[in-house]
Formats: structure tokens, C-alpha cells, sequence
């Protein structure tokens, strides 16, 4: 049997084509090289008896152009263009490839001439496809004299493809997630309030810096304790009424005021939110929430209501003050012309008591009274 049989024998038996893909797979997760894309695309390559193999990725901004990312081998050269546009390519192909088929390229002059390709060499190409979408193509280069690509090939590659499209696509998500975990770690950093995180038993198990900013509690040291400790004991029962309900998962989320003690026992007035948890699987894992420091907040109101109560103190004061001085003039008046009438009466006759005197110093106080009260 002639090498090129054995080569198809070998590819045409199910489980030996099962098991050069997971070796591909394997080699592309656990390779510690600078390319892991390029050295697990060797395995395939070198079951392929391939001269090399280029990967290219659909653009998403044109839409149309093909750009290679990786290729094997990466110690030669290879005459493989850069970029091509899918609209070069023979229209029966580019519908095959977007229905997700693997495909040998015609070995015509336009063809030769988009891909740089030497006559004596043949191509194959396998989509990439990631939700019914091309998004990129992988393409292997071997010699025209071991013939046509045979179905067991065409299916191999189309796996190898597969792979890749999963594999790439993990690798975005990872990315993405890592960034959304950056960019989420940098809003947890600076955010003002405190961010906890509680797991079923109440235990705290998440707080970010604005915890030390809070109590002066490096926030490391009071993860492992229980979210109660670090309540002032007036608000113990408050917590427990509104907190334990939201842990045995009777209620979706709660809302308290209540005290915090600091490093130094002083408290903080704080407003907590709170709401349930829940594994991707629906296992409830516990609480998430946030504590807003009103303390400042609450000092400004209790300065609000003193001035306001200051301000009620001092207009009523000045009314008071007013109405009396009002009173006086009218009754000091009338005394000087009660005085008129009374030494009119009695003549030059002096009177052994005279009863205004009286009246007059009494006035003269509530003078004096209505001054002070104007002063205040």
C-alpha cells in the first residue's frame, strides 16, 4: 500500500480523525509557546502531510477582507497574502463557505493569482463560523501530486475549523470579561459607597476599599466575620429583622438606616441595600449590597432643625418684643393722663400713697423685659 493510502486509510477511520482533532484541541489549550495558534495548527498540518497553513479572520469593520492572524509553519516563508476580499473569490465558493461546507480551491489563474499560489500547489479551505456567520477561513497548502482532497480530509479540516471558531470565540469572551472585570474593579475602587458581599450564612466574604474609607477597618481583616459584629448593639435587632429574612430568602431585597462602629467605636449612620444572590445554576448564594455613610448627612439636618428652632425662638422673641412695646406706649398714655386727672381731683393736696407710682416702675420693668427681648 502506497503512502498516499495509507495516509487516507488512516483518515478515513472515525476514531483516528476523532483523535487527531483532540490532539489538535489539546495542543491548543496547553501550549505554553509565544503561539499556541500556529504550533497546535502543526498537528493538523502534519496529519494533513500539508506544505503550510494560514488562518484569516473576517474583519468585522469592512465586512469583506480576509486578514491572516496566524499560520504554520512560522519559520518559513510563505508567498500567502495578507488580506484578501471574499469578493475575489469564485461565487459557487463563497456560497459554499458561508453554508459552512470545506471546499477544495479551483487550481485556476485567478485563483493562483488572488492567493500567490504556485501551480504545483493545492488548496483547501474550511469556514469558520460562530452563530451561522462566517467570521473567518482556515486554509491548508499541500502538494498537487498527492491528489484531490478527499472527503476524510474536507472533514477534518471543517473540525479543525470548528475548533478554532469555539477556541476563538472563548478567548473574546475572556477578554471582554477580563476588561468588564477591570473596568468594574476601577468603579469598586473609587465608588463612594461600601460594596459587601455576604454569603448564605451572613458571613461577609466581599468589601471594597470605601469600607476603610467608612470604619477605618482594613477591609481583608473583616472578611471571614459576620456582617452583625460590626453593628452598633442599638441596631442589632433592626439588622435582624430586616437582614435575616433576605438569607433565608423570604424576601428579594432590604432596606435599614442603622449604626456602624469604626475603629474607634464612634458610629456611622449608614443606609443599607441589600438583595439575594444566586449561582448560574439558581443556588443561592447569599447578599450583595451597598452601605451609604449619611453620618455627615444627618449632622446637617440636626444643625437644620437647631437653626430652624433658633430662627422660630428669635421671631418670636422679636413679635413678643414688639406687641409689648405696642402695650407700653398705649398704657403709658393712659397713665400720664390718669396722672392728669388725679392732681386735678386732689388739687395741691399731697397724697399719702400714690397709687402710679406703682404702676409706673411696673411698666418701667416690662420695658426693660421688651429691650431684652428685642437683643436676643
Amino acid at each position: 500500500m502506497s503512502g498516499r493510502e495509507d495516509m487516507n486509510t488512516t483518515l478515513e477511520q472515525p476514531a483516528l480523525a476523532f483523535s487527531s482533532v483532540a490532539t489538535f484541541t489539546e495542543a491548543l489549550l496547553t501550549s505554553e509557546g509565544g503561539d499556541s495558534l500556529a504550533e497546535a495548527l502543526g498537528v493538523i498540518g502534519e496529519q494533513l502531510a500539508a506544505h503550510s497553513i494560514h488562518m484569516w479572520s473576517l474583519q468585522a469593520s469592512s465586512g469583506d477582507t480576509l486578514e491572516r492572524v496566524s499560520s504554520w509553519p512560522t519559520d518559513v516563508e510563505d508567498t500567502a497574502p495578507t488580506c484578501i476580499s471574499v469578493s475575489v473569490l469564485p461565487s459557487e465558493i463563497e456560497a459554499r463557505l458561508r453554508l459552512g461546507d470545506a471546499v477544495e480551491m479551483p487550481n485556476d489563474m485567478r485563483t493562483r493569482h488572488t492567493m500567490n499560489q504556485q501551480d504545483e500547489l493545492g488548496l483547501c479551505w474550511a469556514p469558520m463560523m460562530s452563530k451561522g456567520d462566517l467570521t473567518g477561513v482556515l486554509c491548508a497548502r499541500r502538494e498537487r501530486s498527492r491528489g484531490v482532497w478527499t472527503e476524510a480530509e474536507l472533514s477534518l479540516m471543517r473540525a479543525t475549523a470548528s475548533v478554532i471558531s469555539t477556541w476563538t470565540q472563548r478567548m473574546e469572551e475572556a477578554k471582554e470579561a477580563l476588561e468588564r472585570a477591570g473596568e468594574l474593579g476601577q468603579i469598586l475602587t473609587h465608588i463612594e459607597e461600601a460594596v459587601f458581599k455576604t454569603d448564605a450564612s451572613g458571613q461577609i466574604t466581599y468589601l471594597n476599599n470605601s469600607w476603610e474609607r467608612l470604619l477605618d477597618l482594613e477591609p481583608s481583616a473583616c472578611v471571614g466575620h459576620s456582617l452583625v459584629e460590626y453593628v452598633d448593639p442599638l441596631d442589632h435587632s433592626g439588622l435582624v429583622s430586616r437582614f435575616l429574612p433576605l438569607l433565608r430568602e423570604e424576601v428579594t431585597f432590604c432596606r435599614m438606616k442603622l449604626r456602624l462602629l469604626n475603629s474607634s467605636k464612634a458610629q456611622r449612620w449608614v443606609e443599607l441595600f441589600a438583595r439575594r444572590i444566586y449561582s448560574e445554576d439558581g443556588v443561592f448564594l447569599g447578599a450583595t449590597g451597598t452601605l451609604r455613610d449619611f453620618s455627615e448627612e444627618r449632622w446637617e439636618q440636626k444643625l437644620r432643625r437647631e437653626h430652624a428652632r433658633d430662627e422660630g425662638m428669635r421671631g418670636f422673641a422679636s413679635k413678643l418684643s414688639h406687641e409689648l412695646n405696642n402695650i407700653l406706649q398705649v398704657t403709658l398714655v393712659s397713665l400720664e393722663l390718669a396722672r392728669g386727672d388725679l392732681e386735678a381731683i386732689i388739687g395741691e393736696a399731697p397724697l399719702k400713697d400714690d397709687p402710679l407710682v406703682d404702676v409706673h416702675a411696673g411698666l418701667e420693668r416690662v420695658r426693660q423685659v421688651s429691650a431684652e427681648l428685642n437683643a436676643f
